[in-house]
């Protein structure tokens, strides 16, 4: 979790990730309701994220198909 570390985000498990506050977005890493909100969407989504580097940092990055999932998600409450 070298990542947690330097950016506050916690991905381990669905409530690290909800009680993850970004330090470089100053904000929740996930905003119920609001993907454009959201530091984890602006991230996946991508290729320039407004801070940080897109994710994940090695290998390929997600299908438009995981990228419109995880919308879905967050823009139905992120529970």
């Amino acid at each position: 979790l070298l990542g947690a570390s330097v950016s506050g985000v916690n991905l381990s498990c669905f409530s690290s990730l909800m009680e993850s506050f970004g330090e470089h977005y100053r904000m929740w890493a996930v905003v119920a309701f609001e993907p454009a909100q959201s530091p984890l969407f602006d991230v996946v989504s991508n290729e320039t994220p407004l801070y940080g580097r897109p994710l994940p940092p090695f290998g390929a990055p997600l299908s438009a198909e995981r990228i419109r999932l995880l919308e879905s998600w967050i823009r139905q409450g992120a529970n």
